[in-house]
């Protein structure tokens, strides 16, 4: 039947008016993150800006990147320094803490965007979390050689802090949701995709500001 807009529904008040239809679709926590970077007046169109949008569909369910730098590069064609480039635009995004590669560095790109970025807390969050954990002010008191108040305050401002940043966007904003897809993007190159983002690197943990922004190496 030929399209007549008389079929169209009224929208007086009516859920499924044309404006509520148009707003039908739910934006995805990728799609959230991709809008930003194609808003960004920094990125300009072009290789680096679809390697950025690349990483955008490679993090895992909680907005952490557990694949390798190295692996992202190789199947992109690009050099790794290109590839931390990327990695450090995303991390730039809201919300704060994504692109993390471990729990360590979600907490101190937090830290770092806040008041409260100072050695005593990055130092927690590099090495107290397990004592933070079992609240074991004593403990973290000799090993930062601090005051147990300091370290009572410090470990309220990591504690405040969000551990899974996808999850903080989807509170913040009701019409994103974790819309993952079940593969990574496709490999350059190749016709198929590659295994999905549930698989992350393999041996010892990463060190979280081993790589990272020169913003959040040396902390005051």
């Amino acid at each position: 039947e030929a399209f007549r807009s008389d079929n169209l529904p009224s929208s007086g008040g009516d859920d499924n008016s044309v404006e509520n239809l148009a707003g039908a679709h739910t934006e995805t926590f990728p799609e959230h993150l991709a809008a930003q970077l194609r808003q960004s007046q920094l990125l300009k169109p072009g290789s680096f800006l679809r390697l950025c949008l690349y990483l955008t569909d490679c993090l895992d369910e909680r907005g952490y990147l557990t694949i390798p730098l190295e692996e992202l590069a190789v199947e992109q064609g690009c050099s790794k320094a290109e590839a931390e480039q990327a990695l450090f635009a995303l991390q730039m995004l809201d919300p704060p803490g994504v692109g993390a590669r471990d729990l360590t560095e979600c907490l101190i790109l937090q830290l770092a965007q806040g008041p409260d970025f100072n050695a005593l807390t990055v130092r927690m969050a590099r090495d107290g979390l397990e004592a933070l954990a079992a609240k074991d002010y004593a403990k973290l008191s000799r090993r930062f050689h601090a005051s147990e108040a300091e370290i009572r305050r410090a470990a309220a401002v990591l504690t405040a802090l969000n551990p899974i940043p996808a999850a903080g966007a989807l509170d913040a904003r009701p019409a994103v949701r974790a819309g993952w897809r079940a593969v990574r993007p496709p490999i350059r190159g190749w016709g198929r995709s590659a295994p999905g983002p549930a698989r992350g690197s393999t041996g010892s943990p990463r060190r979280s500001l081993s790589i990272g922004p020169p913003w959040c190496s040396t902390p005051p």
